[in-house]
């Protein structure tokens, strides 16, 4: 019964990465009309399943066990600790609060781990480190390479690759957020030993991919239609480095 309500709440963890994540992978691309909604979508599944497959596993055996000095409980590790997480997310979904998935699991795992006396503390020590580093890197550079290449005469040239340039960098975004994230909602799978790390992360690639293929279209926006080549740019720019700093 507990692994049942642990992969269920996991399932329910990737469905909401898959779909909430794609406005922010595909956007621009849609956008700008450059890519149909259905061909975006399909686009950031394939970059959810191919990021989980191929540097997910990796992920989720740092969340499944690196975390933790010894076994968990695994009432704690499949419901307690992925409940919070869900809670979390869906309550700053209700006040429109954007936070990172990653933030919310992991940090839900981490405090367990800590009132268990089990964390692995040099590890724990490691990821803050990574969570404060990540967003003022990717801050700095954006901000320095858009300021170097608003030095050129872009527009133009720019124009005439800027479909191709959003849906290859949105594909890559997809790529990076499959591989971060597929940890996010198998991790307490495999710190249970219900799931090796390379099928954790099959799992949760898989059932990203659905959640944008079949709830993904609400999230993507027409909003960025008429923005000057300039600012596409800066988008392509931006997610870029982040899908980057994601993956580093």
């Amino acid at each position: 019964m507990i692994v049942h309500i642990g992969f269920a709440i996991a399932l329910a963890l990737a469905l909401h990465i898959g779909a909430s994540n794609a406005g922010v992978t595909m956007g621009p691309a849609v956008g700008t009309g450059a890519r149909s909604r259905w061909v975006a979508l399909a686009l950031a599944a394939i970059g959810y399943v191919l990021g989980a497959l191929l540097l997910g596993p990796r992920v989720v055996a740092t969340i499944g066990g690196d975390l933790f000095t010894a076994p968990v409980h695994p009432y704690a590790l499949l419901v307690v600790a992925p409940t919070t997480t869900l809670s979390i997310i869906i309550l700053a979904n209700v006040l429109r609060v954007p936070i990172p998935t990653t933030h919310a699991a992991i940090a839900s795992l981490v405090g367990l781990a800590l009132y268990l006396d089990v964390a692995r503390v040099e590890r724990v020590r490691t990821v803050l480190v990574w969570w404060a580093a990540t967003p003022i890197v990717a801050l700095v550079v954006t901000y320095v390479a858009v300021r170097f290449l608003l030095r050129f005469e872009l527009n133009g040239r720019f124009a005439r690759w800027a479909g191709f340039l959003l849906s290859l960098g949105g594909a890559y975004v997809a790529f990076a957020v499959g591989a971060n994230n597929a940890a996010n909602a198998s991790g307490a799978l495999a710190a249970a030993g219900i799931v090796s790390p390379f099928a954790g992360a099959a799992i949760a690639g898989a059932t990203m991919a659905a959640g944008a293929l079949f709830f993904g279209n609400r999230m993507l926006s027409n909003q960025v239609a008429d923005v000057a080549m300039v600012e596409r740019l800066r988008l392509l720019v931006a997610g870029i480095v982040a899908a980057t700093t994601t993956l580093a």
